[in-house]
């Protein structure tokens, strides 16, 4: 092989190694898109969850006091 075989195919090799790169780079970016939309969801839910929580929280809560005060003799 001379010097003009090798280096054409170090050229080939280096532009299928460029084009592969380039799909790898195009994979992460959605990849990144479609773990940022899962993010947005779980806070969604999440955030959902913790009003549920808090106003389940508030009415256990008030419903002691309401049978303490029942049992103290309040009303």
């Amino acid at each position: 092989m001379d010097h003009g075989e090798r280096l054409a195919k170090l050229e080939a090799e280096v532009d299928y190694i460029r084009e592969t790169l380039v799909e790898i780079k195009g994979e992460q970016v959605r990849l990144r898109d479609h773990i940022d939309r899962g993010f947005a969801e779980l806070r969604t839910e999440m955030a959902k969850n913790t009003r549920w929580m808090i106003g389940i929280a508030v009415t256990y809560g008030t419903a002691i006091l309401g049978m303490m005060a029942k049992m103290a003799g309040m009303y």
